[in-house]
C-alpha cells in the first residue's frame, strides 16, 4: 500500500556502524536497481512495484520460492521471518509504518521498507515518487514506524561490518524521546497485580505506536511513559464487549477510572476537558497531558509524578511500590534513560 508524500526534518544523529550479512547485502543490491521505478498498486515487478510488491520481489531470489500471500505488507508483518527489537536494525530489515489508521488481519502494518543502514530505507512510495530512498525515523514516517521484522540472514550470518561515514556518531537514546523505538517480542517485566506474565507482549504497544507518539508530542512528554502506563492498565484495550472499560474503586465520589489510561475523568476535569475520554486516541492523548501536568507539579521527578499517578492500593491488591516496580521495568525494556 501506498503512503503520502514525505516531509523531511533535520538529522539530529546517527545510528552505530551496521553488520550486514551475505542475504542482506544482495537484498539491497537488487532493491538499488530499481530505484526511480513507478509505483503501481497491486504488483510485484519486475518493472513497477507496491510496497509489499517491492520487498517480496527483491526476496524471491534471495530466501524464495515465496508464498503469494506475502504479496501483502500485513501479512509479511504477521509471520514473515523474526521480529526485531528495540535499537538491534540491521541493513536488509524490514520497516512497517501505520500509513492508514487501519487494522487488516491484525495489525496497521500498511506500508513496509528495506532499511539501508545509516537512518535510510528504500521503498516504493506512492504514485509521486515511486521506488526512492526516504529516512524512516523522522518526518512524515517517523511516528508511523511500527515495526521490524529481519528476513535475511538468520542462520547466523557471515557479517560483514559497514564503515561509517565521516559524520556518523554512536547513537545515544535521548532523555525525552517523542517516538517508541521499536518494540516486539515478550514483555520480560512480571505484570504489578500478581507478579506473573503479562497476557500480551510487545506487539499490543506497537499497534498503537502512531497514537502513543502523537500523544508524547502534543503533551511534551517521554513516549515511553505512556505506553508503560497503558501497557500496566489495560494492555492497550480501551474497550471489552463492545463498552468502553469503567472501573471503580474504593473512592466512589472520586468516579471511575475510564479507558485505555485508566484515569478518573472527575479528578482530572481540570486537565485537557476538551478530549472526550471514551474516545481511544484521546483517552491516550488526555493520560499523557495528565502525566505532564504532575510531572510539572513534581518537579520533574518522575517517580514522584508516578506514585500521585497511582497514591493508594487498587481493589486487586496492586500497592503504589508493586507498580513502581513494573513501571520502571517496562521502562528499562524499551531503553529508558531518564
Amino acid at each position: 500500500m501506498k503512503t503520502h508524500r514525505r516531509r523531511t526534518s533535520p538529522r539530529r544523529t546517527g545510528h552505530a556502524p551496521a553488520a550486514t550479512g551475505a542475504q542482506a547485502a544482495s537484498a539491497l543490491a537488487r532493491a538499488r536497481t530499481k530505484l526511480g521505478a513507478a509505483y503501481v498498486l497491486a504488483t510485484a515487478g519486475p518493472e513497477t512495484f507496491d510496497c509489499s510488491g517491492f520487498t517480496w520481489w527483491v526476496a524471491q531470489p534471495i530466501i524464495g520460492p515465496l508464498d503469494f500471500e506475502l504479496r501483502s505488507s500485513h501479512h509479511q508483518f504477521n509471520v514473515w521471518g523474526e521480529p526485531v527489537p528495540g535499537e538491534a536494525l540491521r541493513p536488509g530489515d524490514l520497516l512497517f509504518f501505520d500509513s492508514m489508521g487501519v487494522t487488516v488481519f491484525g495489525n496497521r502494518a500498511s506500508h513496509v521498507g528495506l532499511y539501508l543502514g545509516d537512518e535510510q530505507m528504500i521503498h516504493a512510495a506512492n504514485e509521486d515518487d515511486g521506488v526512492i530512498i526516504s529516512r524512516p525515523f523522522e518526518g512524515w514516517y517517523g511516528p508511523r514506524l511500527i515495526g521490524a521484522r529481519r528476513i535475511f540472514d538468520l542462520a547466523a550470518p557471515d557479517l560483514v561490518e559497514t564503515p561509517p561515514r565521516p559524520h556518523q556518531q554512536v547513537h545515544r537514546a535521548p532523555r525525552r524521546r517523542r517516538t517508541l523505538p521499536l518494540l516486539a517480542g515478550p514483555i520480560v517485566t512480571r505484570n504489578q497485580w500478581n507478579g506473573g506474565p503479562f497476557p500480551v507482549d510487545w506487539s499490543a504497544a506497537a499497534g498503537w505506536a502512531h497514537e502513543v507518539n502523537v500523544a508524547a508530542r502534543e503533551a511534551r512528554v517521554d513516549a515511553r511513559i505512556i505506553a508503560a502506563v497503558a501497557m500496566m492498565e489495560t494492555q492497550f484495550t480501551h474497550e471489552r464487549d463492545g463498552e468502553v472499560l469503567t472501573i471503580w474503586d474504593s473512592f466512589p465520589e472520586d468516579g471511575p477510572s475510564v479507558g485505555m489510561m485508566q484515569f478518573k475523568p472527575r479528578v482530572y476535569a481540570h486537565v485537557r476537558p476538551d478530549l472526550d475520554p471514551l474516545l481511544p486516541e484521546e483517552n491516550l492523548r488526555r493520560g499523557a497531558a495528565i502525566i505532564a501536568s504532575l510531572l510539572e507539579d513534581a518537579g520533574g521527578d518522575l517517580d514522584a509524578a508516578m506514585r500521585r499517578w497511582f497514591p493508594a492500593p487498587a481493589p486487586n491488591g496492586t500497592t503504589p511500590d508493586r507498580y513502581l516496580t513494573t513501571f520502571w521495568g517496562l521502562l528499562q525494556e524499551m531503553d529508558y534513560a531518564g
